[in-house]
């Protein structure tokens, strides 16, 4: 049997036993890395996969564990595989409002709007803004921010 056709038969095992641990997504992650590596024709779809479960892991940090600075790491090496992906921006820009980073704030959450959003999260996000513009002295733009969620909100 061949590295890959083993690491397929690896894959199967693992997303059988599918759980939400800090271990497996560590192990999913592993895997599809070595993939990449070893089968070029399948590409587009271990680097999906490996995504979808670097996002995962990132989520896990920051809810599950407070770990803001794992999730940004891990969410800026999704961007590296999916960069079209808004929801990664999404979530760096609250993670960057945690860590009171207002300019990176206003990048991530402008990248998510034009990458495309729902209602809710563009809400989310525009009362976001307001409090970046607002730490940083532009209150004028930060109430701006504040009027368009409210006025979204109707």
């Amino acid at each position: 049997m061949s590295l890959t056709q083993q690491l397929r038969e690896r894959e199967k095992t693992w997303q059988a036993n599918s759980e939400d641990t800090d271990g497996w997504y560590e192990e999913g992650i592993n895997l599809y890395q070595q993939l990449l590596r070893i089968d070029p024709f399948n590409y587009s779809d271990y680097n999906k996969k490996l995504a979808n479960l670097m996002l995962e892991k990132a989520r896990n940090e920051k809810m599950l564990h407070g770990n803001m600075l794992t999730a940004e790491r891990l969410l800026k090496r999704v961007i590296d595989i999916e960069p079209d992906c808004s929801e990664i921006y999404y979530r760096l820009a609250f993670i960057n409002a945690y860590t009171k980073k207002w300019e990176a704030v206003l990048f991530y959450a402008n990248e998510a709007i034009d990458l495309g959003i729902s209602l809710y999260e563009e809400i989310k996000l525009s009362a976001l803004m307001g409090c970046a513009y607002t730490q940083i002295g532009l209150k004028r733009r930060g109430k701006e921010q504040f009027e368009h969620a409210f006025m979204q909100n109707k």
